[in-house]
């Protein structure tokens, strides 16, 4: 999942665990930032296939696109939450696998797909509005509090 959120253009795990299959229509995926309320469109690149492809058996004929909330039962937000925090410890527990010295959270898909985006040029304006930020002044506070050099850890492992 944590690949799927970066495939995604830094898409946060709120916004993966509420996705439906029918947010995505001829290969883009259609929803609404749950924080601001922001419209995103996304094509469907061959990562983020993969990743739903590899959850296809789990989800059988549920509307959800990955198994974190289910709709028929349940506190939504609670799920969410119980759900995140579990995929925290499991990126945790990988990391002390790799040997790797630094944090690894659902969030660093987002903080990385900026840095990745900076690195490559792209202007502020496309970072902020492919986040769904309000202003470019948030885009910017991501761009400054993540250290780089954390990719490059992660990758030499």
């Amino acid at each position: 999942m944590l690949f799927f959120c970066l495939y995604a253009q830094g898409m946060c795990f709120v916004d993966l665990a509420y996705l439906k299959k029918s947010h995505i229509n001829d290969g883009i995926l259609h929803y609404y930032r749950k924080k601001s309320g922001k419209q995103i469109c996304i094509f469907i690149n061959e990562g983020m296939q993969c990743v739903i492809d590899s959850f296809a058996c789990d989800m059988g004929n549920s509307d959800n696109l990955f198994p974190i909330i289910d709709s028929s039962g349940g506190n939504e937000r609670l799920l969410y939450e119980s759900a995140m925090r579990t995929q925290n410890r499991r990126l945790k527990k990988l990391v002390l696998m790799a040997g790797v010295s630094k944090l690894l959270s659902t969030h660093v898909a987002r903080h990385s797909w900026a840095t990745i985006c900076k690195n490559e040029l792209l202007s502020l304006s496309v970072i902020c509005k492919r986040f769904g930020h309000s202003s470019e002044k948030m885009t910017r506070k991501y761009l400054d509090s993540f250290d780089f050099s954390i990719l490059g850890r992660l990758v030499q492992v």
